[in-house]
Parts: structure tokens; sequence; C-alpha cells
């Protein structure tokens, strides 16, 4: 959120300036951070200041309506509330920092329309690079995979599982799902091994460890070794 720079704002802004566009310039020069304003007053900008005042509670919204419509002074608006000048001003402090806060600014500065618009097409371009990220890891893993595959002789692809000397149940784990060569077993990704029923992490860990021995490494068997 922009930073705060607590000072009045100049009695020669509200009088030089209409309604919103004094608004705009006071809630600009009572920050520390640049921040950018409309810079065209459309009607759909104007109902996105209409709305983001609305979210503000009652005293602040009718603080900001005295000095910015009515071109009250601190001391009218005081008196309007039986309050000091200086409890008036604070009170219009607080209002803007409210009314700086990201997502209200966003309807001040793109309106209420143009606001969905924008997180519309945030959204839509987060979900792109998501997809974009993941597609990429899968194809990323995908060559590596056929680099791996294509490093092993058709020999060792060929080679029954039973060559790797497994335990028992974790042969007859594999088998069971229809993988009988070493060539069947790098084909196939993590979410290939997670689906393998009663097929543990121990089972996972031996198979990699099998794979190494002959010489097959960066497959997706070597995230399941066990750390000793």
């Amino acid at each position: 959120m922009p930073g705060d720079r607590v000072q009045s704002v100049p009695r020669s802004t509200l009088i030089k300036e209409e309604y919103p566009q004094n608004l705009l310039l006071s809630l600009k020069i009572t920050t520390a951070n640049e921040i950018e304003i409309p810079q065209e007053l459309t009607s759909d900008i104007r109902a996105g200041i209409e709305y983001t005042l609305s979210t503000l509670d009652e005293r602040e919204r009718e603080v900001i309506r005295l000095r910015f419509v009515d071109r009250k002074t601190y001391d009218e608006i005081g008196k309007v509330f039986e309050i000091s000048n200086g409890r008036a001003r604070q009170i219009e402090i607080k209002a803007f920092r409210k009314l700086r806060e990201p997502k209200r600014w966003n309807y001040i500065c793109y309106g209420v329309e143009g606001n969905l618009k924008r997180r519309c097409k945030q959204e839509y371009q987060k979900g792109y690079n998501l997809g974009f990220n993941d597609g990429y890891k899968k194809a990323e893993s995908d060559q590596n995979k056929q680099e791996n595959l294509s490093c092993c002789s058709e020999d060792i692809k060929s080679m029954p599982l039973e060559a790797l000397n497994l335990s028992k149940r974790s042969l007859s784990c594999m088998v069971r799902v229809g993988y009988k060569t070493v060539g069947d077993i790098l084909k196939i990704d993590e979410s290939d091994i997670y689906r393998i029923r009663n097929f543990g992490r121990i089972s996972s860990d031996e198979v990699a460890r099998k794979l190494k021995e002959i010489g097959i490494e960066n497959t997706s068997w070597d995230r399941f070794i066990i750390k000793q």
C-alpha cells in the first residue's frame, strides 16, 4: 500500500478543481509514494469513486463529502459534528488511508467495470502461467525420460524385471499392473508409480536402487530414494 504523509490539503486545491478531481489530487499529494490517478473521469471511473466512498464509515464518508463536494473548511466541518477542527482533519486522514488501500484504490483508478476486467485478465494470466509451467515441467520430464531410454541399450530395456533381483512383494505388484521388462518401468512417470497398488515407498526405493546398480539414473524413480 502506498505510504502516508500526514499533511493538510491546501485550500487552493479545493477551490481550483471540481469534485471529484479535487479529491483525487488531494489523495495524490498526501501520499509519500507516487500513485497514478485517472486521467479521464469517465462514467465508469466516477462510479468506481462513489462505490469506494460507500465502503467508508458513515462519518468518514460525510467528512469527505463536506470537504470536497461542499468545500467546507475543517472549522466548518467541526461545527457540523460538534468536534474540533483537528478531529475533523484526523477523520479525513483516516478516510484517505482507507481509500489508498489497493483493493479500494483500484476501483478509483480503473472504475467498476474496468477493475473487473483488469482482475479477470490477471486471473487469466495467472492460470496461463501455471498451466505453461506445469506443461513445461512435464515436457522437460518427458524429454529426460526419453533421453534415459535412448541411452539404455535394447538388451537392458528388454531385460525381464526378475533380472533386477527385486523382493517378491515389489515384483508381484508391478507384474500385476502389467510391467514385465526394465523398459516398461523406465517409461512410467511419478503419477504412474503412485498408482501401483500396495506399492509403498520402500518398494519404490528398492526399484530406484536396483536401477542405479545397472547404471540407470535420472528417472522418475530417483525421487523415491530414501536417504540414509
